[in-house]
């Protein structure tokens, strides 16, 4: 039996022992994420552009349903100066980014739509962080 006969006969438990392995090894599995997304940056972004460009439908629901979710995180007892300071934030982190060459991004500190706590879209739950970090950070609180 071939390789790809064995796998095709073997998905699901092939997919399960991966999965378990992920699990035991989080930070190895992180490791070996981050160095293909390194070796194989342009082949990733060339997918994400087309799949962006096959499924606007999908890309625009995701949108509007993270922007939904801010608004719902945005109190009513924002101030004005609340929200120029979001603003400055936001406009820090594209400063940063044009500056250094690295892209930076706004990340809550305590995730909007967070699995045990959700945080609120106010200026002393945002972060800058290089994009690389923010996405290791995924949707969780990071201590330390």
């Amino acid at each position: 039996m071939d390789d790809s006969a064995y796998r095709s006969k073997n998905s699901d438990a092939i997919f399960s022992t991966i999965k378990i392995w992920r699990s035991k090894n989080p930070q190895k599995f992180a490791s070996i994420l981050r160095r293909y997304r390194d070796t194989h940056r342009d082949e990733i972004r060339a997918r994400e552009r087309e799949y962006i460009k096959n499924n606007p439908d999908k890309i625009a629901a995701k949108q509007a349903k993270r922007r939904a979710s801010r608004l719902m995180r945005t109190p009513a007892w924002l101030s004005d100066a609340h929200s120029t300071q979001i603003e400055n934030v936001y406009a820090e982190a594209r400063a940063l980014s044009k500056l250094i060459g690295e892209w930076y991004e706004v990340d809550h500190i305590i995730p909007l739509r967070g699995k045990l706590v959700s945080g609120l879209h106010v200026p002393w739950n945002l972060q800058i962080l290089p994009s690389k970090e923010n996405a290791i950070k995924s949707n969780r609180v990071m201590y330390g």
